[in-house]
């Protein structure tokens, strides 16, 4: 890598901007990335030794309270994370629907496909996956046609975040109770399916931030309604945006 993108603060103005920095012999890039999961992302520690760069080399200031591609907010930035995630457990599904239609178990008589347990998780798999998907590119798709919004659908990008990241969980375990003790061998792919899914909770925004931002704002609600005498409000501004079917296909998560 030759050139990469770092926040830094500015003195002078008390603000904090990104800065695009070239790679040079006071730039060390430290081999300390060592994670459970996700281990091909390299996110390895970087060493900066009283690096200069040009005027040009500040991209862009950060205001505060205003979304950017480094906040987990209402910026569209995080929902890569869920699409991330979301294709992994895509992956997990492919997998395991070939594995399961190829394995024969002598108990059936057949492939473990045509057990009834085995259709039952396939189809919980199939649920949540599709669920995740209306979520996601639901969202997207509103973020991109109704610019006027962005600012107003911060709960719904954290919602979107955990539902997916975590439907993603589930969806790799079920694959894996599919596949039983094979699901640990290194041998077959799901054990790193496993691993790499079990990031996006650490992630932000977290699943605990998400539960209590979306309970603060039903009771700020509740209570708003009950103080006016009116009903409360509906949550998530925007919700009565258009909304044009989601049309991306899976290859664009995988």
């Amino acid at each position: 890598m030759n050139h990469f993108t770092v926040l830094a603060h500015i003195e002078d103005d008390d603000q904090t901007a990104e800065f695009l920095v070239r790679k040079s012999e006071r730039v060390r890039i430290i081999d300390t990335w060592d994670a459970l999961g996700m281990r091909s992302t390299g996110s390895h520690d970087v060493e900066l030794d009283a690096v200069e760069v040009p005027a040009d080399a500040l991209l862009v200031r950060l205001e505060k309270g205003k979304p950017s591609r480094f906040m987990a907010c209402s910026s569209a930035y995080s929902l890569q994370l869920p699409a991330i995630y979301l294709g992994v457990a895509i992956a997990a599904r492919d997998f395991i629907l070939d594995f399961a239609d190829s394995r024969f178990a002598p108990a059936l008589g057949g492939v473990i496909l045509d057990a009834p347990q085995v259709q039952h998780k396939i189809g919980e798999i199939e649920i949540l996956v599709s669920t995740s998907k209306a979520l996601l590119y639901g969202l997207a798709e509103r973020w991109d046609r109704h610019d006027a919004l962005k600012d107003k659908l911060g709960s719904e990008v954290a919602i979107t975040k955990y539902a997916v990241t975590n439907n993603a969980i589930r969806i790799v375990e079920l694959a894996m109770q599919i596949a039983g003790g094979h699901a640990l061998s290194r041998d077959l792919p799901l054990e790193r399916y496993f691993r790499d899914v079990q990031c996006g909770l650490y992630n932000p925004p977290h699943n605990d931030m998400v539960i209590d931002r979306v309970a603060k704002e039903a009771i700020a609600r509740q209570r708003a309604g009950v103080a006016s005498g009116s009903p409360p409000p509906e949550p998530n501004p925007g919700s009565q945006a258009t909304q044009a079917p989601a049309t991306l296909n899976e290859e664009a998560l995988a």
